[in-house]
């Protein structure tokens, strides 16, 4: 047996071929490793031994981890696959840490949807009975997934997706959903951002190559882009700490494409129908890594003075103070905002350290030589649609559902894990396979009770959200007190006139905040004022509204506008089950107009709950 030696990464080697004249364990490994799989070749047409040797390369010489076993277990993790060589052979050869590895990555391989060599029809048939959701469920359900296996994992990945262009057509697209499916949330709960991003990229270009090579070019073309305006940025910022005598790096991280889809197509989902590109803040970052957590905040005001009072072009509403309040992935960094040729763009501030970590996570730690890792041992739980999570020991399933869909994990009751409704408080076992029971209604946020029983970063999440609840309340507080003077001015909602044209150069946050003065029923004086000078009166805006309910049926919208003998501004149309609301501002009606109206909706069965003001 080869002995375990540590090896130090102050004097290990930064080449992968000069750490294996030291090392005889890792030279051993590749030995083997060649002889197991001689004469087998990849789609490529290039020897098979060139897949784990790359593997290796990825670990030791681009993510920096100069572990012998974690070497040595790249070189060997397929071998145990292609029946050359057993785990116990391994064990005597090279030890139990390097067999328990080679052992977790090869159970890795049952998910795999496509291999990166030619298999026989047989095999091939063999694999596809293999990747049945619960084979893998079974496979996992006595242990974790630990955090070495992961990253070995991801680097056999990474390279098969680096290579997938020599896969078989019809197999790429498979391959490249399985990969951002299962390898990159397993990236994203190690911290390997670096890695997900990469491999997000990777895969889209195969399952969506149109969009992805659309989004490529409007990233190229953009102005914030520009070579001169890069430079221009980066030097000013370079002078100014420079100037201040503080040691910084100042770099440029251009958003990947696929990133830069996913938050198009969720500011779309959440409401924001006209979010574009140019609407990204950091789709161009500039990044600052200083020596200390104090250097962060004096680089915070080098720049403030600048780009905020001397140059006008910060947007301090895009501040994020996430060194004191990290975001639930624990990303540390101080990010401002400001307003360049083109568009916004972003500026990041960070330790070294900090910086580090934000792109690597465990890897960061391990290469620190951080021992304790326990956060990084992982379960697996499936949802019914295939995709695999990964998620500490102790999560709930309050927990799963926030790492899903926040917005909707507060609406949800319970769920069913393998064909037994659980409640949310419910620790997941291992490789559970997760349904969710559909909600009767939607809540801005779940119970408080189970903030007991979630992680610190869920935690995080529902916290907000009850805050969001808490202001939603004061707001439609607000709206009922407000409504009863309003009602005097000719209108039941100050939305209406903003949306009919009536009411110019007030935004919603502004109505939002007249709403929660009203909320705290403390200042109705202050709000009478605003409407005053606002001319928000009945005489001024020159409208009237009517409201009224009723069972909802067709034709019901223009059987009121026909009885409406006045200039429509505005129609609201909400349907809830099988009956509705409508409002309408229109053009104002004099006293007896209004009140012939209202005897003609009274004499309508169809109306019913009839408002005019």
């Amino acid at each position: 047996m080869v002995r375990e030696r540590d090896c130090d990464p102050l004097i290990s080697p930064e080449k992968l071929s000069d750490f294996l004249l030291q090392s005889k364990k890792a030279s051993s490994a590749l030995k083997i490793a060649e002889r197991c799989h001689a004469g087998k070749f990849r789609y490529s047409g290039e020897s098979y031994i060139e897949h784990p040797k790359e593997v290796a390369r990825i670990i030791y010489e681009e993510w920096g981890i100069h572990s012998e076993d974690l070497i040595c277990s790249a070189f060997l993790h397929d071998v145990v696959e292609d029946a050359k060589i057993t785990l116990d052979q391994i064990t005597n050869l090279f030890g139990t840490n390097v067999s328990f590895i080679v052992d977790g990555v090869s159970q890795f391989e049952a998910q795999d949807i496509t291999h990166d060599k030619p298999l026989d029809l047989d095999k091939e048939k063999e694999y596809k009975k293999q990747i049945d959701k619960e084979t893998l469920r079974k496979i996992f359900s006595w242990h974790y997934v630990n955090e070495t296996v992961g990253i070995l994992k991801l680097a056999d990945r990474l390279h098969n997706s680096r290579t997938l262009n020599s896969v078989p057509a019809e197999k790429r697209k498979p391959k490249a959903q399985e990969t951002l499916n299962a390898y990159v949330p397993l990236a994203e709960a190690l911290g390997m951002w670096m890695v997900k991003r990469e491999l997000e990229d990777l895969s889209y270009e195969h399952i969506d190559s149109k969009e992805y090579r659309d989004m490529e070019t409007s990233i190229k073309g953009d102005s914030r882009l520009n070579e001169q305006t890069m430079a221009y940025i980066s030097s000013t910022i370079a002078r100014l700490l420079n100037e201040s005598l503080v040691d910084a790096k100042v770099s440029v991280r251009i958003n990947s494409s696929y990133a830069t889809i996913q938050k198009i197509r969720d500011a779309v989902l959440s409401g924001k129908p006209n979010f574009r590109i140019s609407d990204i803040n950091d789709l161009v970052n500039y990044r600052i890594t200083v020596k200390s957590k104090l250097e962060c905040y004096k680089v915070l005001g080098i720049l403030n003075d600048f780009f905020g009072k001397k140059e006008k072009n910060m947007d301090f509403s895009r501040f994020d103070e996430f060194i004191a309040d990290p975001p639930t992935n624990n990303y540390q960094a101080l990010q401002m905002t400001i307003n360049s040729v083109g568009g916004a763009v972003e500026i990041a501030v960070a330790t070294e350290d900090m910086e580090d970590f934000n792109n690597w996570g465990v890897v960061s730690l391990i290469r620190k030589g951080e021992k304790k890792l326990d956060d990084y041992k992982l379960k697996l739980v499936f949802s019914e649609d295939g995709k695999v999570r990964y998620l500490p020991r102790n999560a709930t399933v309050i927990d799963w559902l926030y790492t899903v869909n926040p917005q909707e994990a507060a609406s949800i009751d319970s769920v069913v894990i393998d064909d037994k409704v659980k409640l949310l408080s419910y620790v997941i076992p291992n490789a559970s396979l997760v349904t969710v029971v559909i909600p009767h209604e939607e809540r801005i946020a779940p119970d408080p009770i189970l903030l007991n029983y979630c992680l610190p970063q869920t935690k995080k999440i529902i916290e907000r959200q009850m805050d969001e609840l808490a202001d939603s309340k004061l707001i439609d507080l607000g709206k009922k007190n407000l409504r009863k003077i309003l009602q005097d001015r000719g209108i039941l909602y100050l939305e209406d006139l903003v949306e009919s044209g009536k009411l110019k150069g007030t935004t919603t946050s502004t109505l939002k905040n007249i709403y929660r003065l009203m909320g705290l029923d403390q200042s109705e004086n202050e709000v009478i004022s605003w409407l005053n000078d606002k001319g928000i009166t009945k005489d001024k805006m020159n409208v009237s509204t009517i409201e009224v309910e009723g069972k909802d049926q067709p034709h019901i919208l223009s059987a009121l506008t026909f009885l409406i003998q006045s200039n429509i501004l505005l129609i609201k149309h909400i349907k809830n089950g099988g009956s509705f609301k409508l409002r309408l501002l229109i053009e104002r009606l004099n006293e007896n107009e209004i009140n012939d109206l209202y005897n003609k909706l009274k004499s309508d069965p169809r109306f019913v709950n009839i408002l005019t003001c």
